[in-house]
């Protein structure tokens, strides 16, 4: 993604140090990826939009999660 992207990962993991799906199950990981909420497919105003942003430990399981917070709804994710 290039330069400026790693630049905005990395400031969104200095403010946001923790995995948010580990975080509302009680443990805290640190985020290792920032990925989006809602698939951005290539639209650059929502790639760039940081109330997408979601950091995550980049695992199978929290690619599972994932899939359930885009079928549900993250705020129905929270809840479970």
């Amino acid at each position: 993604y290039g330069k400026k992207w790693q630049e905005e990962r990395k400031n969104y993991l200095w403010r946001n140090p923790l995995c948010v799906c580990c975080r509302a199950k009680g443990k805290f990981v640190q985020a290792t990826v920032v990925d989006h909420i809602r698939p951005h497919k290539g639209d650059k105003k929502l790639f760039w939009d940081k109330c997408a942003f979601l950091g995550m430990v980049f695992t199978s399981v929290m690619i599972q999660e994932k899939a359930l917070i885009l079928h549900r709804g993250f705020f129905y994710y929270l809840l479970l």
